[in-house]
């Protein structure tokens, strides 16, 4: 798939802006550190963030859509008091009986008939209350086989969709890999197990905002998809093992690599440590819950707890377009890791399956 940003053919394209080099089409170059970058700057006042730009554009429109079909249930409407992550992440009790059985079979099942891909619920207790995560199955690799972990992005549903738009058989990302293995992309190894995982709240439409309606159960959300990524990495026991995902699956993956750094490669897309600046700017939480800015900081960002340690396995992506998961708020919140940098919008990089698929598997 060819984005396309300004009318340029992104393949014939390398940018630059302030330091940070613009991956081309091919999204096999790496990009040069963020010289002279500073979190002060601001790109709404410069070409980057015109309205004429047709990624900005389309951002712009999308999320003043989105915001006037839920401004009668805002995030934390209810309340930010809410225990530390890390108090959430330890007190989350999954049951993974669902899943029984599934690793016992050796090799991916071909026909469908029988076999263990498919989506299952997988209950579980937080400091929030009951509820119900899952995991879709797109294809099993047996014990052992390489294996990506793929984390929708907030709000997502169906919960598959960026999934099936980076993974399934389609060029429109209608391809599903719920039963037969010919359904997903040639370019997935024929030996790979692919995990969706499903976090709290995206079983239905708008089930997030209800599950955010407290910080506390937002918070709770994430514990869980990142407590049951773990417990499925040691469930598979991979070879090789990515974990990524995109917008809020991308904090997920951030916040699983800072908890327990068990996989061999993270690939967190349009994300970053700065996950509570969304809701003070891009995607307005209740104004209430804006009075608190400074608890949603402290409960929501991580730069940094993020800036205490090293990180040569996570290969971060971000949009210089994009206007939820903002450029200039992100970058810099990921200190010395250097991202990669796409010139796309947030809602671009979602239907960007050429660039999505190369990214995650390029490190499996």
């Amino acid at each position: 798939m060819r984005e396309t940003t300004d009318g340029v053919d992104d393949s014939e394209r390398s940018d630059s802006f302030d330091g940070v080099d613009v991956l081309d089409g091919s999204g096999a170059s790496s990009v040069s550190g963020p010289s002279g970058f500073h979190p002060s700057l601001r790109l709404d006042d410069s070409p980057a963030r015109s309205v004429l730009n047709r990624s900005v554009l389309r951002d712009r429109l999308l999320l003043a859509l989105f915001r006037t079909l839920t401004a009668h249930r805002p995030y934390f409407r209810d309340g930010v008091e809410s225990p530390p992550f890390e108090a959430h992440r330890e007190a989350v009790e999954l049951d993974l009986s669902p899943l029984d059985g599934v690793d016992e079979r050796d090799a991916p099942s071909l026909d469908g008939d029988g076999g263990y891909e498919g989506s299952y619920d997988v209950p579980a207790e937080t400091l929030a209350g009951s509820l119900t995560a899952g995991v879709r199955v797109a294809r099993w690799g047996g014990v052992g086989a390489p294996t990506v972990v793929w984390h929708h992005g907030g709000g997502e549903y169906p919960f598959d969709r960026t999934f099936d738009v980076a993974f399934g058989d389609e060029p429109d990302g209608a391809g599903t890999a719920q039963s037969a293995d010919d359904a997903l992309h040639p370019d997935v190894p024929d030996d790979a197990t692919l995990l969706v995982v499903r976090a709290p709240g995206h079983d239905r439409r708008g089930g997030i905002t209800e599950v955010g309606a407290t910080l506390s159960g937002y918070l709770a959300t994430m514990a869980v998809a990142v407590d049951l990524t773990e417990r499925l990495l040691a469930w598979c026991r991979p070879c090789r093992s990515v974990v990524a995902g995109y917008s809020l699956g991308g904090f997920v993956a951030n916040r699983h690599h800072l908890a327990f750094d068990s996989a061999d490669a993270y690939v967190p897309v349009v994300a970053g440590c700065a996950h509570a600046e969304i809701f003070l700017s891009s995607w307005p939480a209740a104004r209430s819950a804006r009075r608190r800015a400074d608890r949603l900081r402290e409960r929501l960002n991580f730069a940094d707890e993020w800036a205490d340690r090293d990180h040569p396995t996570v290969h971060p992506v971000v949009g210089l377009y994009d206007c939820l998961n903002r450029f200039e708020t992100q970058v810099p919140s990921y200190g010395d890791t250097t991202p990669d940098v796409w010139p796309v919008g947030h809602f671009e990089g979602a239907v960007a399956g050429d660039r999505l698929r190369a990214a995650v598997l390029s490190r499996l």
